[in-house]
């Protein structure tokens, strides 16, 4: 059906736009952060707000699957550099859409103590390795000097078919 290829098409297209766009967007935090006077910009943030507005870019993705989300200790604030937490999330929680298992649950904790924050997302990844998706792979790799600068860290692991990504991050 035509109409079928079509919407096909216009979804592929949009989906590659999107990574084109966020591609964009950690090169201009890139070649800022090339400058030696670049100085990290930090304000209060409420990451309940930042996360959930990412997961509503992807709720075509999340409806398709059929994934629910969870958010614990929402109310959280840190004062940090927004944009970056911006990309950073923005990546992990597009990973974990994009390989979570149909009809399982992605959980976000927030816990904060003393100026630290610890961001942990889990999912259930699909174990066919037909279905994974892979971007470009480059935007944490250019972003990783000023994510240091900024006090963010970065850790992944799998356990059986639980995947955990973490951020840390020191106000």
């Amino acid at each position: 059906n035509d109409m079928e290829r079509l919407l096909l098409l216009c979804n592929e297209t949009e989906n590659k736009s999107r990574k084109v766009l966020w591609l964009i967007d950690e090169l201009v935090y890139w070649v800022k952060g090339s400058n030696t006077n670049f100085k990290i910009t930090r304000q209060n943030c409420q990451f309940n707000k930042l996360i959930q507005q990412i997961f509503e870019i992807y709720n075509d993705e999340l409806q398709e699957k059929e994934l629910t989300y969870t958010i614990t200790n929402a109310d959280t604030d840190g004062y940090i550099d927004q944009g970056l937490f911006v990309i950073v999330m923005r990546n992990l929680i597009f990973n974990a859409v994009i390989h979570s298992k149909a009809q399982t649950e992605i959980s976000v904790m927030i816990k904060s103590e003393n100026a630290q924050h610890q961001i942990t997302i889990k999912n259930e990844v699909d174990e066919n390795p037909d279905d994974i998706e892979k971007g470009l792979g480059i935007g944490m790799i250019l972003l990783s000097p000023i994510l240091k600068k900024a006090n963010f860290k970065i850790e992944r692991f799998q356990r059986d078919s639980i995947f955990t990504s973490t951020v840390l991050i020191k106000d």
